[in-house]
């Protein structure tokens, strides 16, 4: 029996246990009485098939009676044994509780030892700290000044730098002013392919004859339009003092047919994308002879 009632759902329960314990209980006593009505009621009918009726329904009860009290003994033995082992978890509980609380209280004995020698090492901790915040304070005083002096020496050095670089720009400048301008193959070859398509033009030189400068850029461009296959007419007066003129002047009658315009236009742009100053003017009141292209080599600055 107790075998199958360990089948039974929440047969592991207190609580069920102790639940179904009482309803069996309750559904004994229940059908006890219905069997004692149900003697009583046949007694009252003696002789007669009622009665024989009224005694089978309470051997029915009785047999149920029984059946629960059964069941009702299996669920005692069962509230005893979980209760007691409820007890004993108790009891393990209780115990374990006790030797906490023991520890606890030999803890907090200990914990006040160590918060007394906590507190003198708070104490020095404090003066230590004092004696570092002070010096601290000290540092940074020290870190502000050195931080001033840096700044300021970072100024001097970018104003040292930028001074610097205007004086490299400076130094460049000059020394563009100085050099000697020229033309390279390279570029000598650029001008001339611009220039081919215009095979024929005339065109003539003055330059300073006192500078070497002005004759050498003269001679470049000169030996360009050669290559070119433009024509070269030599001066047949002294044109006078080339004084004040910069750069390259390139001159044209006004009245000078289009080839020739364009000519001079194309030159103009051909030698200022080899980085040569030179600019076209369209007055050439010393030559009337009006197809004919004027350059002046004048001094580089």
């Amino acid at each position: 029996m107790t075998k199958l009632a360990m089948l039974i759902p929440d047969w592991n329960s207190l609580d069920s246990v102790r639940h179904a314990h009482s309803n069996l209980e309750f559904s004994a006593l229940l059908f006890f009485a219905l069997l004692v009505l149900f003697d009583v009621l046949a007694h009252f009918s003696e002789g007669s098939e009622k009665e024989r009726i009224l005694e089978r329904i309470g051997l029915c009860f009785f047999a149920v009676a029984v059946v629960a009290e059964i069941a009702a003994y299996e669920y005692g033995q069962r509230n005893d044994a979980l209760s007691a082992q409820v007890i004993s978890s108790l009891d393990a509980k209780a115990q374990h509780a006790a030797d906490n609380a023991s520890k606890a209280l030999i803890d907090s004995g200990e914990a006040e030892i160590k918060s007394g020698t906590a507190s003198v090492s708070a104490s020095n901790a404090l003066s230590v700290a004092r004696g570092a915040h002070a010096e601290a304070d000290s540092f940074e005083r020290d870190i502000v000044s050195a931080k001033a002096q840096a700044a300021d020496a970072e100024s001097h050095l970018a104003d040292a730098l930028e001074r610097a670089v205007k004086a490299e720009q400076e130094s460049e400048r000059l020394k563009e002013q100085l050099a000697d301008r020229t033309l390279s193959d390279a570029q000598l070859k650029a001008i001339v392919d611009k220039l081919s398509k215009y095979q024929g033009q005339e065109y003539e030189v003055v330059a300073y004859w006192g500078s070497s400068e002005s004759v050498g850029i003269a001679n470049r461009v000169h030996f360009a339009l050669q290559m070119a296959h433009w024509k070269f007419l030599p001066l047949t007066a002294w044109r006078g003092l080339l004084g004040g003129i910069v750069g390259i002047k390139i001159n044209v009658h006004p009245n000078a047919d289009a080839p020739t315009l364009e000519a001079a236009q194309e030159l103009t742009l051909a030698l200022q994308a080899e980085g040569l100053e030179a600019s076209e003017e369209r007055d050439n009141p010393k030559n009337p002879r009006s197809n004919i292209i004027t350059l002046t080599i004048g001094s580089k600055r």
